[in-house]
């Protein structure tokens, strides 16, 4: 026979459809039922309806955990914050920036640059775990991006603004990354938006890299290292015939890095985890043909949100 000592106290029967509780010395019996998301099972010695995986209440109602920034905004969450979201294999949550304010709302972020308060040249266990401050600049993490875009298939914002605060932005119809064991492969659909040129197109199924771990494909550079960031870089262009060299002495070609006294070289159409600012030839943050200064890059944002 099972007691309750004091008001509050509960027992459930083994198959979770009665509740007896304690009120006014009386013992009140009532129906109970789980949730068709719970268990009925015992821990630490309580019985009790339970809530599965991926799921969040007292195991009589039970909602699901939101998977991502859409499924907040959808359940009424409507303001821009940092708020918990549980990916599929992290059942313990994760904190993202959410826009919910703007362009349509629901997108989580997973890049922000605004400023060189946080340093982007950093290595490949950075870009896996993710850095930085979500309210501000910040990288997520690899691992987390991969189980996001792995779990629904979403699509890519990207906004940029230049240093002559014209904002631009361009729209990937679908986006993922692969796991680790292939370096975080890139998956891109169409583009769209009014960046002009599809400056991400070269990058499509292409191996991430960082200064320690140069998967870009060419030998004769580390293009992270000369770029000073991390990015989905690629073998691209090389300006070493004689009628092109010339173009190399100009500033305006500052997404090119020096390669001896009159050749230069880069890795990709884009690259936004450059240097802020940056000083070296190669080194900024650049999308190539962006009205005005394609390295006046002042503000990138990039997040995904559900198709």
């Amino acid at each position: 026979m099972n007691i309750l000592n004091q008001v509050g106290d509960f027992y459930i029967n083994s198959g979770c459809t009665r509740r007896s509780t304690c009120q006014n010395n009386q013992l009140i019996e009532a129906s109970y039922q789980c949730s068709v998301h719970a268990t009925c099972a015992t821990r630490s010695g309580v019985r009790k309806c339970y809530c599965n995986t991926n799921y969040q209440g007292d195991g009589v109602t039970c909602t699901s955990l939101p998977k991502d920034c859409y499924e907040l905004y959808d359940s009424g969450t409507l303001s821009d914050g940092v708020y918990t979201i549980y990916p599929d294999g992290w059942p313990r949550g994760i904190q993202v920036y959410c826009e919910m304010e703007s362009n349509g709302g629901g997108w989580t972020v997973f890049q922000r640059r605004s400023s060189a308060s946080e340093d982007f040249y950093r290595d490949w266990r950075d870009y896996k775990d993710g850095f930085g401050d979500k309210n501000h600049d910040h990288w997520l993490g690899n691992k987390y991006i991969y189980s996001l875009t792995n779990q629904k298939t979403y699509q890519l914002r990207i906004d940029l603004r230049d240093s002559g605060s014209s904002s631009k932005y361009a729209v990937y119809s679908t986006f993922r990354i692969n796991n680790q064991a292939d370096k975080y492969r890139l998956s891109v659909g169409s583009h769209s938006g009014n960046t002009g040129y599809n400056a991400l197109s070269g990058s499509n199924n292409k191996q991430f890299s960082t200064k320690d771990r140069d998967n870009d494909g060419w030998s004769t550079f580390d293009c992270a290292e000369r770029h000073r960031g991390a990015w989905w870089f690629y073998r691209y262009y090389h300006c070493n015939y004689s009628y092109r060299r010339s173009y190399c002495q100009y500033s305006y070609y500052c997404e090119y890095f020096p390669d001896g006294s009159d050749k230069c070289a880069k890795c990709a159409y884009s690259h936004l985890n450059g240097d802020y600012d940056g000083s070296t030839r190669g080194t900024n943050i650049y999308w190539d043909y962006l009205s005005g200064n394609d390295c006046g890059i002042q503000y990138t944002e990039m997040k995904i949100r559900p198709v």
